[in-house]
């Protein structure tokens, strides 16, 4: 039975939220990226791209993102369950699930992530971020998170993307039960990277 708790991420009202300054960016002497941090400090970016096996499976509503994915691993569904999905997928075995919302509001990186996990820590308190790391995907930066929370008793751990630029702001989330996140990390992961912004249209 699949199970229905992708409202744990629903997009929450962006009115009223700002913009942010763009982000500088740098290469380090060995040729690494880099992006300067509000603090004045550098981290280093990892890079990703989509799957060489990888097809389309979806071109979102308005033309601004497109996931592609590895044939026969993960299935559309016809109907979400979650009102603030544009589309949501479910993996072959059944035990892991995927949503992306897509919101046309530009909204900074860090208000993005306080939003989605705002919206967690309202069903879980104690829910905590386990891993953040900023990567360039498919040549756009987006942010990493994994976040494990607990509801209604059940143990799960998200591993998820964000990313907000001229094109709107993105939710793209994969999720299992904390027991098997070790084991479908690989493709959670194949499937975030499937994630490409389609260039805005002027």
């Amino acid at each position: 039975m699949r199970l229905a708790l992708s409202f744990l991420l629903a997009a929450a009202s962006l009115s009223g939220c700002g913009t942010g300054a763009q982000e500088q960016r740098a290469k380090t002497e060995d040729g690494k990226d880099a992006i300067l941090e509000a603090d004045g400090t550098w981290s280093d970016v990892g890079k990703y791209t989509k799957d060489k096996n990888a097809t389309l499976a979806y071109t979102g509503k308005r033309g601004t993102f497109a996931m592609y994915l590895v044939p026969d691993t993960w299935k559309k569904l016809d109907e979400v369950d979650n009102e603030d999905a544009e589309v949501e997928f479910d993996h072959k075995d059944g035990d892991v699930y995927a949503m992306i919302i897509a919101e046309r509001i530009m909204v900074p990186l860090n208000t993005l992530k306080k939003i989605a996990f705002d919206n967690i820590r309202a069903l879980d308190e104690s829910a905590k971020i386990a891993f953040e790391e900023k990567r360039t995907v498919n040549g756009k930066n987006v942010l990493c998170l994994t976040i494990e929370a607990t509801v209604e008793g059940i143990p799960f751990t998200y591993h998820n993307y964000y990313y907000s630029g001229d094109e709107g702001s993105f939710q793209v989330m994969t999720f299992t039960g904390r027991n098997l996140f070790k084991e479908y990390k690989p493709e959670m992961e194949a499937f975030l990277n499937g994630f490409e912004i389609v260039k805005k249209k002027d």
